[in-house]
């Protein structure tokens, strides 16, 4: 298993580095070497983030876990993120958000992926 990190900033004046800071500790207190960091400095969730479309590929290709500091560091849309958890889980990576514990392989949280998936599948298939 591969370990990267994703952090964003909303503006070019915040640092990134207290995120990879608590990033970086927390992958040495889980024997986790970190292989990749993406980094998109001075992003909204909604800009088009060049270092998380990579991100995305390479969650997509499978067999990596994805750290970062909390969800909406990702996307602060709930259906967003569920399609994201989703990705992951169906290409055999894992993502885990260090604030609340929130991590793509929890069963709580893979059965509210599959529920928003199965919802979504359904209504589109009754437009």
């Amino acid at each position: 298993m591969r370990y990267v990190s994703y952090v964003r900033t909303a503006t070019k004046e915040q640092s990134e580095d207290g995120e990879i800071n608590r990033i970086n500790e927390y992958a040495v207190q889980h024997g986790y070497e970190i292989n990749e960091l993406y980094v998109d400095n001075g992003y909204s969730t909604n800009s088009i983030r060049q270092s998380f479309k990579k991100v995305r590929e390479v969650i997509q290709g499978g067999n990596v876990t994805l750290l970062t500091t909390s969800a909406d560091r990702l996307f602060r849309s709930p259906e967003e993120l569920a399609t994201l958890f989703y990705e992951a889980r169906t290409a055999g990576s894992r993502i885990y958000c260090i604030e609340g514990n929130v991590d793509s392989d929890n069963k709580m949280i893979e059965t509210l992926v599959d529920g928003y998936s199965t919802l979504k599948k359904a209504l589109k298939q009754n437009e």
